[in-house]
């Protein structure tokens, strides 16, 4: 059995499937407004609500799910994404952002809520300032962020912020607006979406570091 889910207004929709049906739930977490979600594990999620700008965790193996123990909720910037990520020992939240003067990626203590970096402006070699979409992170602590202005998806350090390099470049890789991307644990491979006049694509790309 797993969980696909998304949100609604004031409310999460968890689909509980197995080889035989669908079951679709739907539960309130009012006054929260999930506005973006990601999961930490298979049974827990947090979900980003726009209406206090508050990251929330949710225990989904019980039902209905409820407010996780022991972790806490904490502030954040309003996410473009978000993605879970590890570091040696630690569990971090990585959020990208955008507003009207500036954008960003900026990673969190899961445990304390603490900034652990936040990193802006120009990467190293590229022509405009970072405007992050889509960010995920592998098992090796990099964290990949699609940088549709720069035409690349850049390279950093979960643990550091340290910026690696550019690991996917539009232009070699005769794609264009990359502004998606999750990995994949069992190819070990970059899952990238393009979108180019309103059209989605998905290409998986081999990382070698």
């Amino acid at each position: 059995m797993c969980f696909a889910f998304h949100s609604e207004e004031k409310s999460l929709e968890f689909r509980r499937e197995d080889s035989l049906n669908t079951k679709v739930e739907t539960y309130s977490v009012s006054p929260a407004i999930p506005y973006k979600i990601c999961s930490a594990s298979p049974c827990l999620l947090l979900f980003h609500s726009s209406s206090r700008s508050l990251v929330h965790w949710l225990d989904c193996s019980t039902k209905p799910p409820r407010p996780a123990q022991g972790q806490k909720s904490f502030k954040t910037e309003l996410p473009q994404d978000m993605c879970v990520m590890q570091d040696r020992d630690k569990t971090f939240l990585g959020v990208s952002w955008k507003t009207p003067k500036a954008s960003g990626i900026t990673v969190y203590n899961t445990n304390t809520g603490a900034i652990q970096w936040r990193i802006m402006g120009k990467m190293p070699g590229m022509n405009k300032a970072l405007k992050p979409m889509g960010i995920t992170a592998d098992n090796k602590g990099h964290l990949f962020a699609c940088d549709p202005g720069n035409g690349c998806v850049q390279l950093l350090s979960v643990g550091t912020g340290r910026h690696l390099g550019a690991v996917v470049r539009d232009e070699e890789q005769g794609v264009e607006n990359t502004r998606w991307s999750r990995w994949s644990e069992a190819a070990q491979s970059l899952i990238v979406g393009h979108n180019v006049q309103g059209k989605w694509t998905i290409s998986a790309m081999k990382m070698e570091y």
